[in-house]
């Protein structure tokens, strides 16, 4: 469970992350908390699985990558294993679960469509009782996702 702190630490990395040489610390004297605890509060969320990762995000399709959102219909039994199996890979940038028969989602970025189709043959060769439908991006309606705490 996370605090109002958290929640302040989370919007800070999400909408004013600082680039400066002390990042961490500035979030800190923002929120009036010391550098220490905004460290470890951040590690303590990364091993909560709440922060995947922290890092720039850039606009694949103008660096030349191709992007797809992908559905699969994962037995439930393995839905966690599989999620965890599928973040591993590098060119996922976020996955999550649904109360859908396609009940797993994520999405991809990759410098090729041949590496595309080698992330999913991988886990369609893991897991041969998984059903995977790779859809590819053909439009942008948005890049941004935030979410206010």
């Amino acid at each position: 469970m996370i605090d109002q702190i958290d929640k302040n630490i989370l919007n800070e990395l999400q909408f004013n992350f600082p680039i400066v040489e002390k990042p961490f610390k500035e979030i800190a004297d923002r929120i009036g908390i010391s550098e220490d605890e905004v460290l470890t509060r951040v590690s303590d969320l990364k091993k909560d699985y709440i922060i995947r990762r922290i890092g720039p995000t850039f606009e694949g399709s103008k660096l030349g990558y191709v992007n797809a959102l992908v559905a699969a219909k994962a037995p439930e039994d393995k839905l966690d294993e599989i999620g965890q199996y599928v973040a591993g890979f590098e060119e996922v940038t976020h996955d999550y679960s649904r109360d859908h028969e396609f009940n797993l989602w994520f999405t991809l970025t990759c410098k090729s469509v041949e590496r595309m189709d080698e992330i999913i043959a991988q886990i369609e060769k893991k897991y041969g009782d998984i059903c995977v439908f790779l859809l590819p991006a053909t439009k942008k309606f948005k890049i941004n996702a935030r979410f206010e705490l």
